[in-house]
């Protein structure tokens, strides 16, 4: 699979991250069978949830996975 690291679920993740969201954990939800995304801000100690396909979050758990 070629992965588009200027995919919009990146965008909308690396919006989140400049902004001080970390990801906790992510999982594929077996309820709804989504890759969901879970961020926090250690600083506000407010949390965001993000829900997309598992071939966005095929994608998006590679970005993730390279930032650490």
């Amino acid at each position: 699979m070629n992965i588009n690291f200027n995919s919009e679920p990146i965008k909308n993740f690396k919006a989140y991250y400049d902004t001080g969201y970390r990801c906790i954990l992510y999982e594929v939800d077996q309820q709804d069978n989504l890759f969901t995304v879970y961020l926090k801000n250690f600083n506000t100690e407010d949390t965001r949830v993000l829900k997309y396909t598992p071939d966005d979050g095929y994608v998006l758990k590679n970005y993730i996975d390279r930032l650490t």
